[in-house]
């Protein structure tokens, strides 16, 4: 019980979770814009079922991702389930490097959503 205890004084309490998260961010935005740190951010939302998810007005036909201010990678499962879209920036100047990465690009395929049709 002594080990609870003392963990949970290492803990931000329930009530100062969200405010601690937002402020870190905060700072961590900050860094970056200033050019103090580098930042890159992954995340995946594979197997997490988007695709069947109604709000209702039916279901995603696409699923995408809102502008970081960071270089980021986000991974989706492809609509149909079968493989993954994944979502990459980088500055200005690493993006072409990674365009013509052929390890990358041997792993690549031209979209199969309904947004590379528009």
């Amino acid at each position: 019980m002594d080990s609870i205890t003392k963990s949970k004084e290492t803990f931000v309490s329930r009530e100062d979770v969200y405010p601690t998260l937002l402020r870190t961010k905060n700072e961590i935005h900050e860094a970056v814009e200033k050019g103090e740190v580098d930042a890159f951010m992954f995340a995946s939302l594979c197997r997490f079922p988007i695709y069947q998810v109604d709000f209702g007005w039916g279901k995603p036909v696409w699923v995408s991702r809102v502008h970081a201010p960071y270089e980021a990678t986000f991974l989706f499962d492809a609509e149909d389930g079968d493989g993954i879209e994944a979502w990459v920036s980088f500055n200005k100047r690493d993006m072409p490097l990674f365009l013509r990465d052929t390890d990358i690009l041997a792993f690549t395929s031209k979209p199969n959503h309904p947004m590379s049709k528009i």
